[in-house]
């Protein structure tokens, strides 16, 4: 099979952007910090973040900066796919978002 912008694995394909981008927003507004104070907490550049979570212009992350994102919670960034991680996504997914969704231009 050619290699296609999703790589080899026709299966995985987002639209907009990499799933686990959703869980990094989750764990963002269940700390209750500003982007600064994630920035500081988790050793990443503000504007990295901003680029994640509010204009959306990452559409697929550094494995190294998820990593070190996840860390900085405590968390293996392995362990994302273990029952009490998937729990704790589960009820932070039930929390209403504050801002409103912006829209990337085409």
């Amino acid at each position: 099979m050619p290699r296609g912008i999703y790589g080899r694995n026709p299966h995985y394909q987002f639209r907009d952007q990499d799933p686990v981008l959703d869980i990094a927003w989750y764990f963002a507004k269940a700390s209750g910090k500003s982007l600064t104070e994630l920035a500081e907490q988790t050793n990443l550049h503000v504007s990295t973040l901003r680029a994640w979570f509010y204009t959306k212009q990452t559409i697929s992350p550094k494995f190294c900066s998820i990593a070190a994102y996840f860390a900085s919670f405590g968390l293996d960034i392995h362990d994302l796919k273990k029952d009490l991680v998937k729990s704790a996504y589960h009820k932070i997914a039930r929390m209403p978002l504050r801002h409103p969704k912006v829209k990337r231009a085409a």
